[in-house]
């Protein structure tokens, strides 16, 4: 960048700037305070023409060289005058010409500038709104209530506006390749809270559809004062729950607000409640969009809400959006290599990866194979990304799977894979397909039953062929965790209402809840059966209980995670019990000391005597647990974990150490499963790979989809098949026995 250039056209722009002197601060009137600066009130104009403006102030601390360049940049661009000619980095550029170029009443308008001669003091003079932010005007109309409001770049106008402000200076600079001195803790793509999940992928922009998500959550907050993922703590907790197709709240909180409102607020609520579920739509393209979004609300005077989605709009049809990628950090950075598109597998794999395009290929004793053909075939059928799969248990040839957006299919896979059957499609009742997504999914012992938990709190019980034949419909919120009781008489359910239901699977009547557990303060995650009495539940709380049908209190409660607990797994012979949790750490427990003398709870900041081991070296949290089911005394205390980075570790329960580290995924590891006898273990990961290894984690095979990212995975009962959810909406299905792993069972 040329300084003097930077200088003449700085020159040139003297109409634009606003001296100090017309500038007059209101003493200690701080309006906001953020990474990038402060902003006060102050006054604009002559002794004679006084006009109320916001000012704000950023934070450029660096050397004089680096501080000049960012604030001339800076400035220039939000004026929609600086050149790409200046700058390398054209998309930054680009962006910060936005703000000048969107001319809109839901839009913060640009007064002006000022720069200081020593760079150090660089303003934006704006508009002022006199209610504040959103949260700020919410506060002043209901002072008693305790508001949970984060967002901050909504202000209110004096005529009840919303209006949007500091759209994206936190991707500007950081994109900018220059150390500025500002700081901040937002992502480049904004808040985790209100991205979308397509945002989860390296490369994704904001779209129009990615801002109708965000504007159903700003909505969602504003009239039920519950911030998006209220039981997430941490932003990996967020993005665990877009990964698994959770949204961001329950439009259920909006009945309150219905029923209590006056007629045509209730219709405007009414409206919102039929449209914000539809704008959670995992399926991008399937989102209404914002002119749709106008034209089916009803608009109270009061009530502008949508005017956000049409200002979000323009901001985004105003942009030029190319596809460029975001640059990659320096290779000097320390923190190169952990930004997931720069995962490199080991040196021997990436030489795998780069040799030939298709077919199979054998070096150094692995065998790889891309695409489908020999051994692997690709069923279609799903319109989003498939997340879960479920062979049925005795026969072996039918899989059940469920998509994000609500499809259900039964398929018919021949052995070996041939010409499929026409799935069998489960049709939904009481609520429409867009609406309803399942969490959980799983076969009764006999293979007979199949049981669904939706998002909307309802188990539905299929027949082997597809008929629905249960409508249970007790829990409040949606249902993260079911599963049969050893003898099949009973069926737990775990939901983010926080109950654990037991149900009499005898008549699979909605009156036959056999009991119900409410031992957890927040959402339970997983839960399991120890036998047909005793259960074990675990969730947001860090809480683990043991409890026993005609209970009333948990027989044992485990506290020592720090965070909250996302699964459970019981090791086969059932004397060791392995839990994972968003603290890190993968505990160990010993289920022989559960019922021995003692308090059903250690004192606070005592360790608990059951606790076996403390796991510790994933730096993501755990996306799978589980545990070797081989009938080798010594291998069935082998625990398998899998990380959101893209490594997996293979523990010894009997000592608590790390054996093996699996390096070979370049993306994260979202799901592996054993072969029924334990003798081979296979991962799936977003970098679109099955890789299958040894129980002990020696690489034996490789498999590339080449299409998209494996969400999940499952072994077939017989040990022949296995099963992989595509992110593309796709089902594979491996021939196992055809690769030669051989731990098939024989019919």
């Amino acid at each position: 960048m040329n300084p003097d250039i930077l200088q003449s056209t700085l020159d040139n722009l003297s109409h634009l700037l606003i001296p100090p002197s017309r500038i007059t601060l209101e003493n200690g009137v701080e309006l906001g305070v953020g990474g990038y600066g402060q902003v006060f009130l102050a006054v604009l104009g002559s002794p004679d023409s006084q006009t109320k403006v916001a000012v704000k102030q950023l934070r450029i601390v660096q050397a004089l060289e680096v501080r000049r360049r960012v604030a001339i940049v800076s400035l220039l661009s939000a004026l929609g005058l600086f050149t790409y000619a200046y700058w390398p980095n054209k998309r930054l550029a680009r962006e910060l010409q936005v703000w000048a170029k969107a001319k809109h009443p839901n839009i913060l308008a640009l007064l002006g500038f000022y720069l200081s001669d020593d760079y150090l003091c660089a303003q934006l003079v704006s508009e002022y709104m006199a209610n504040g932010n959103v949260k700020e005007y919410i506060n002043k109309l209901q002072p008693d209530l305790a508001t949970r409001l984060r967002f901050t770049n909504v202000l209110v106008n004096e005529s009840l506006d919303a209006v949007l402000c500091d759209f994206g200076l936190a991707t500007f600079i950081m994109e900018s390749g220059v150390s500025s001195g500002l700081t901040t803790s937002k992502s480049p793509k904004g808040s985790t809270r209100y991205m979308s999940p397509e945002l989860l992928d390296d490369e994704a922009k904001h779209t129009l559809e990615s801002d109708v998500w965000a504007w159903a959550c700003t909505t969602f907050e504003v009239l039920t004062n519950s911030e998006p993922f209220p039981e997430a703590k941490a932003d990996r907790a967020i993005i665990m729950a877009l990964v698994f197709g959770r949204t961001p709240g329950s439009v259920d909180l909006l009945d309150s607000l219905v029923s209590s409102s006056h007629t045509t607020c209730h219709l405007t609520l009414d409206c919102l409640k039929s449209i914000i579920p539809g704008c959670w739509i995992m399926d991008s393209a399937k989102r209404p969009s914002s002119s749709e979004i106008s034209d089916r609300l009803i608009f109270p005077d009061e009530i502008k809400t949508s005017d956000i989605a049409t200002a979000s709009s323009h901001l985004s049809a105003t942009e030029d959006r190319q596809t460029e990628p975001y640059l990659p950090p320096d290779t000097d950075s320390p923190t190169h290599g952990n930004v997931k598109r720069d995962r490199k597998g080991t040196a021997e794999l990436e030489g795998r990866l780069a040799r030939g395009k298709n077919a199979s290929i054998e070096t150094e004793g692995v065998r790889m194979q891309k695409g489908y053909g020999e051994g692997a075939i690709l069923m279609k059928g799903h319109q989003s990304p498939v997340r879960i799969c479920q062979w049925n248990p005795l026969k072996r040839e039918v899989l059940a799977t469920s998509s994000v957006n609500g499809e259900i299919r039964l398929w018919n896979v021949p052995v070996p894979p041939a010409p499929l059957l026409d799935p069998v499609p489960l049709k939904h009742h009481r609520e429409s397909a867009y609406d309803c997504y399942f969490y959980a999914m799983e076969w009764d012992c006999t293979g007979a039953w199949l049981t669904t938990g939706c998002n909307h709190g309802v188990l539905r019980v299929w027949s082997a062929k597809g008929a629905l034949q249960s409508y249970l419909d007790f829990h409040a919120s949606g249902i993260y965790s079911i599963m049969w009781s050893p003898s099949a008489l009973f069926l737990l359910s775990a939901s983010a209402d926080g109950a654990v239901v037991v149900w009499d699977m005898k008549t699979r009547k909605r009156e036959k809840i056999y009991q119900v557990f409410r031992f957890h303060s927040d959402s339970v995650f997983d839960a399991l059966w120890f036998d047909d009495e005793t259960l074990i539940s675990c969730g947001v709380d860090g809480q683990i209980h043991i409890c026993r049908l005609h209970k009333k209190t948990p027989l044992r409660t485990f506290t020592d995670h720090e965070e909250a607990v996302l699964f459970l797994r019981l090791s086969k012979d059932k004397t060791l019990l392995a839990s994972s949790s968003y603290d890190l750490t993968i505990r160990v427990w010993n289920m022989d000391a559960v019922e021995a003398a003692g308090p059903a709870q250690s004192p606070t900041g005592q360790t608990d005597p059951a606790q076996k081991w403390v796991l510790r070296g994933h730096t993501e949290a755990p996306t799978s647990l589980g545990w070797c089911p081989s009938l080798d005394p010594a291998m069935q205390y082998l625990l398998v974990s899998t990380s959101y980075h893209n490594t997996s570790r293979i523990w010894d329960a009997r000592n608590g150490s790390c054996i093996k580290e699996l390096l070979d995924h370049r993306d994260g590891v979202w799901t592996h499963a054993f072969s029924p006898r334990g003798r081979y273990l296979a991962t799936g990961s977003h970098d679109g790979r099955v890789l299958i290894y040894s129980a002990t984690g020696t690489l034996l095979f490789e498999w590339d989809c080449q299409s998209g990212r494996i969400i999940y995975i499952q072994w077939q009962s017989a040990g022949d098949q296995l099963a992989a959810c595509l992110k593309n909406g796709g089902v594979a299905i491996l021939d196992t026995k055809k690769m030669g792993l051989g731990d098939y069972v024989a019919s």
